[in-house]
């Protein structure tokens, strides 16, 4: 807040305190100037009972200027409170509202909901996240990536950030290196290993939990040391079974899942997030909060949650 308005009433207060104290002043000299000798009041006669019109406690100026006294007294109470409001915070200018930040549907104890988990301004959408954004029920959105993107939320809206929460696919034994459809990694996933598929998600999941710890709402930290953790302990299963993960069709060329495509999408199956917000929310300190800990949680390696092909 500048240092104007303030000034401007600090200035009026000391004015209105000058005022009161010639009016105190005056009263004084007044009521001592009243007070004549006896002698004289005899020579001039008795005043009537009560006093004459106009010279009485109540009618005359001496008994006028308590009241005046009284009203610029409440004044400087008036201007005293309105100084100190005014210095107190009172810029003029309202703190923005909250931002209220919409998700779509995560699992919960997932990567990507232990990530804002605790965070303020997060909810839960009531629909489409993206379109809560759009009608402007909320400032900000979560959304999983869509198979076209550009059709996410609508015009206007600025993305944050966009990371690599989660991944899927395939483990073969190595000398099969086949290069599968996003449909075929889902259609095999039925005729897989179901113990081998357990046993490796185990791995993972138990490397995960003790890298991670056991807090209720763990730290950035914690959630990325745990992903590196999974992405490890998936790795080293796989090395021991002589297993690897499938490539995946992807615009006529098959793609590995690496730490490279994982980061940057271009492995089809990898999960991604968008935080989409509207342009005046986008320095929200929500908004900060989410994007800082969406990019500490995930950075790193991204785990595949992979079935195991029968030998």
């Amino acid at each position: 807040m500048g240092d104007e308005k303030p000034r401007d009433v600090r200035e009026t207060l000391g004015e209105l305190e000058g005022k009161l104290r010639d009016l105190e002043g005056e009263l004084r000299d007044s009521a001592a100037g009243g007070s004549e000798p006896a002698g004289a009041a005899a020579g001039a006669g008795a005043a009537p009972p009560g006093g004459a019109a106009g010279s009485g406690p109540r009618g005359g100026p001496s008994g006028r200027r308590p009241w005046i006294v009284a009203a610029v007294a409440g004044a400087v109470v008036l201007a005293a409170v309105l100084a100190i409001v005014l210095v107190s915070g009172g810029s003029g200018e309202e703190e923005p509202a909250p931002a209220e930040i919409a998700l779509d549907r995560f699992a919960d104890g997932s990567d990507i909901s232990l990530a804002y988990g605790g965070l303020p301004g997060v909810r839960a959408a009531r629909g489409d996240a993206g379109a809560e954004v759009c009608v402007g029920s909320a400032q900000a959105a979560l959304v999983v990536e869509r198979d076209d993107p550009d059709r996410i939320g609508c015009r206007g809206l600025q993305r944050v950030l966009t990371v690599t929460a989660s991944a899927r696919g395939a483990a073969d034994p190595s000398r099969k290196r086949r290069c599968l459809s996003p449909s075929g990694v889902a259609a095999g996933a039925s005729g897989a290993s179901a113990g081998l598929t357990r046993a490796r998600r185990e791995a993972q999941e138990s490397a995960a939990r003790e890298a991670t710890g056991t807090a209720p709402a763990p730290s950035p930290a914690a959630i990325r040391a745990g992903r590196v953790a999974a992405a490890r302990a998936g790795a080293q299963f796989d090395r021991r079974r002589g297993l690897k993960l499938a490539a995946v069709r992807s615009g006529g060329r098959c793609v590995a899942p690496n730490r490279r495509t994982l980061a940057s999408g271009t492995y089809p199956l990898a999960t991604r997030v968008t935080l989409l917000a509207q342009p005046d929310a986008v320095e929200s300190k929500e908004v900060r909060a989410l994007a800082a800990s969406l990019r500490s949680s995930l950075a790193g390696p991204v785990p595949v949650d992979a079935w195991v092909s029968r030998r």
